[in-house]
């Protein structure tokens, strides 16, 4: 009896370590190769060139970032990647493994991990709520303002539509919906704003902060909000945001 309960505990054991070491083996970076000088590498939303671009990769674009094995479609294989902000898919062709930034971000996201229970209780306010909300509320009205969020490992996505009143949440496992943006204020005397939508399965409940300093943890990229949500119930996610218009 002991020996089958030892022989168990060690199988469980294992599995638990080769699963740890596989999780931090699936992020990798990548540079941009076998396009022209002037030429770019489209992103698309979904692995199939009959996609929409999602945004355009310069030639020699760095630090392009992927925890996703490659998908074969067609004669083609696919591979999901995160790039300054944005996610999508490209042709594994144009990609080219750059060990060095591997490891590099590999330490950045174990430093973000181990680092993010403290983050919250050092955040410098750099700009006062009330300037930040004036400022996006003096926008054109003729173009959408949207919150765009998102976050690694893996990779999730959440698109605020302020003007519509609307939330698109994308969270990398098969889980998509779209739900009304019901709720959104800056806390009094405080960077920090909470945005509210939807319900049960297809809620959001995010708080974002005015930092300037939020990251990846896989670029230097600095964004100007971070944030920590509850998304389909129980979920729990943070990452980095930014304001733009379309």
């Amino acid at each position: 009896m002991k020996r089958t309960l030892l022989t168990a505990m060690l199988l469980i054991s294992s599995l638990f370590l080769s699963s740890f070491a596989l999780a931090t083996a699936q992020l990798k970076v990548y540079q941009v190769t076998n396009v022209k000088q002037g030429d770019s590498l489209n992103m698309r939303a979904w692995p199939s060139i009959k996609s929409r671009v999602v945004v355009a990769l310069p030639h020699n674009a760095k630090w392009v970032a992927s925890n996703r094995s490659p998908v074969k479609k067609g004669t083609a294989n696919w591979q999901q990647i995160h790039w300054n902000g944005e996610s999508g898919w490209v042709n594994t062709k144009y990609l080219k493994y750059d060990a060095a930034s591997t490891y590099k971000a590999r330490q950045r996201r174990n430093h973000r991990v181990n680092q993010q229970g403290h983050s919250s209780r050092n955040v410098t306010r750099t700009a006062p709520a009330r300037r930040v909300a004036r400022t996006v509320a003096s926008k054109p009205a003729s173009k959408q303002v949207f919150m765009e969020c998102g976050g690694a490992a893996p990779f999730w996505n959440i698109s605020m539509n302020f003007t519509g009143k609307s939330l698109k949440v994308d969270l990398r496992d098969g889980k998509k919906f779209t739900s009304p943006l019901y709720y959104r204020k800056w806390l009094k005397k405080s960077n920090k704003m909470v945005v509210n939508g939807g319900r049960g399965r297809n809620g959001v409940r995010a708080t974002l902060t005015k930092t300037n300093a939020c990251t990846d943890g896989i670029t230097n990229i600095k964004y100007p909000f971070s944030i920590s949500a509850t998304v389909a119930g129980n979920k729990k996610v943070s990452g980095c945001c930014r304001s733009v218009q379309h």
